[in-house]
């Protein structure tokens, strides 16, 4: 259990530093772009994240909460890359939304980055 605590601590330390880079370099884009602009932006990133996802694990869920995703990846006993590579999107599509203050929630994805972290 040790290392799971470590590996945690490790993502959520990722997780800080992610969005508080982010979060910085939208605040310098908000003098060139009016917020509406930057939060398509945002989309379109978030966007190309989730394809890139679902080019490499099948699973749609970096653009919404993710429920249904976690549950097929569970069922179908994705490999570990897989598990990885959707947490990854998950986290950085989260961070996005979190960074330029888009409407949503943060503790779900958050926890669909647990459970995928768990799985692999």
């Amino acid at each position: 259990s040790v290392p799971i605590g470590i590996l945690c601590a490790l993502v959520n330390v990722a997780t800080v530093h992610c969005i508080r880079v982010l979060h910085k370099g939208w605040a310098r884009v908000r003098y060139f772009l009016p917020e509406p602009a930057a939060l398509a932006v945002q989309a379109m990133v978030a966007a190309a994240v989730g394809i890139a996802v679902f080019w490499a694990t099948g699973l749609r869920g970096v653009w919404g909460v993710g429920m249904e995703s976690m549950q097929q990846a569970f069922n179908q006993q994705f490999q570990t890359l897989q598990y990885l590579a959707f947490a990854a999107g998950k986290l950085l599509a989260a961070a996005l939304a979190i960074s330029v203050r888009a409407p949503g929630d943060m503790l779900e994805p958050l926890l669909i980055v647990g459970g995928f972290m768990g799985g692999a």
